[in-house]
């Protein structure tokens, strides 16, 4: 009997070995809720201190650098939002592999980035071109299509859990495009709500 559950530790002791060589689980919940929260933030500054609404945006038809010179507020504001989240994530996920005894920067962590790289750069330039265009009304929905994506490409690498997160987004983006009055309310409750959500999953699911 002492034998058999040796060998069921052994087996389960080796497959979270390989689980952990081919999986980046680094990621800290908690960083995941602080991203929540900064989203959270961005949106109230965003409506209430830059009074950012796409669609009057829209109806005024600002193109070409009119159009950055009057978004130079919500363009610094997102490239802080990206900055604080990218930086917490990466802060904490070091602190949590330097607590378990292990390195970071790994064969999976940068399967990972480089899983990141192509949706993140594709919606950034997209969003740009929208700008530059006048197409404000889309730029909250493609944000979110955009991110759902880049979630769900990253989930096998990472926790499977944040393949539903990036189908959430997915599924807010849509929304966004069908009811553009109502899309900074979708992109909070992409971008913030669910990061908590997400994150607090994470910490009670793994990290407890």
């Amino acid at each position: 009997m002492k034998q058999q559950t040796d060998y069921l530790s052994d087996l389960q002791a080796i497959r979270s070995m390989m689980q952990r060589s081919s999986k980046f689980l680094s990621l800290s919940g908690w960083s995941g809720v602080m991203a929540g929260i900064y989203g959270l933030l961005a949106a109230y500054i965003a409506v209430f201190r830059l009074d950012f609404d796409p669609i009057v945006l829209q109806a005024i038809g600002f193109t070409d650098w009119e159009a950055f010179a009057e978004l130079r507020g919500m363009m610094v504001l997102a490239a802080l939002l990206l900055v604080l989240s990218i930086g917490t994530a990466a802060w904490m996920a070091r602190r949590k592999a330097n607590k378990q005894g292990e390195v970071v920067w790994t064969a999976a962590s940068r399967r990972l980035l480089a899983d990141l790289a192509v949706p993140l750069l594709t919606g950034g330039m997209l969003l740009l071109a929208f700008t530059w265009l006048g197409a404000f009304s889309l730029l909250l929905p493609i944000s979110l299509l955009f991110y759902g994506i880049t979630l769900y490409q990253a989930g096998p690498v990472t926790y499977t859990a944040l393949r539903i997160l990036g189908l959430l987004n997915l599924a807010l983006g849509f929304l966004a495009l069908l009811l553009p009055e109502h899309a900074m309310l979708f992109w909070a409750a992409g971008f913030g709500l669910l990061h908590i959500v997400y994150g607090l999953f994470i910490h009670f699911r793994y990290e407890k």
